[in-house]
């Protein structure tokens, strides 16, 4: 056999070998292969898309984003290395190339597949639900909403998420649209008591006591057990004794 084909052979039995221990989560011994491949053999995108990885669950963000970038130069439609890499930017700090990244890989989704892949588009979705609840923190209200949006329009259309939505809306003044995406929570799970206790607080704060009673109400019929709820309705007793 020619000394190139022996080179081709260890290279692919080490690359399997790799993997193997990858999938195993032996990360430290897959990790040894993996460096010697990417010296040996830096043309596998694979290769450094797992030695990100790797990185990453060690704390190594520079250099996770050092290998993930260099997957997405030999691949650049490498989805999995793409939503990698926007996890380590967002890690960073560097929430604008966290945004884009994730704008890229969706783009190569599509284009490729013609429509997103159910799981891509999960992973998707959750890294700008990820990134909106880092602006709802910072009071970066418009930045939350447009990230949440983007997480329900790839289909994330679950209570919790468009609850979020509902209150980054109520916190930027937008009582109309708030009670929209606390209506659609509810219709996508009819039990979900932090849709009816935000809710209720939502029709308190804009003086309609009785609306926020009647949701507070719907909750226990939901939930008979739901202890918040018993207790804003006894903040609205002591209100009503007292007069207020």
């Amino acid at each position: 056999m020619p000394a190139g084909e022996t080179g081709k052979k260890n290279i692919h039995e080490t690359y399997l070998l790799a993997r193997k221990l990858y999938e195993k989560e032996n990360y430290d011994e897959a990790l040894e292969l993996l460096e010697t491949l990417a010296v040996e053999a830096p043309f596998f995108a694979d290769v450094f898309n797992k030695l990100g990885v790797i990185y990453h669950q060690g704390g190594a963000f520079g250099k996770a984003t050092r290998a993930f970038e260099k997957s997405l130069e030999l691949n650049p439609r490498y989805t999995e290395a793409s939503l990698n890499l926007a996890v380590t930017y967002n890690n960073l700090g560097r929430y604008d190339d966290a945004s884009e990244t994730f704008e890229k890989a969706a783009r190569f989704a599509q284009g490729s597949q013609g429509a997103l892949d159910p799981f891509i588009k999960g992973k998707l979705a959750n890294q700008h639900a990820d990134l909106a609840d880092i602006y709802f923190d910072l009071s970066l209200y418009d930045e939350a909403i447009e990230e949440y949006r983007k997480a329900v329009a790839l289909g994330r259309k679950f209570a919790d998420l468009n609850t979020k939505l509902a209150i980054a809306y109520r916190e930027r003044g937008d009582f109309d649209k708030a009670l929209e995406q606390f209506q659609e929570s509810l219709k996508s799970n009819a039990s979900y008591i932090p849709a009816y206790l935000h809710l209720g607080v939502t029709y308190y704060m804009n003086g309609m006591l009785d609306k926020a009673v009647e949701v507070w109400q719907s909750a226990l019929k939901a939930d008979p057990d739901a202890k918040e709820v018993k207790v804003y309705l006894e903040f609205i007793k002591d209100r009503e004794k007292k007069g207020d």
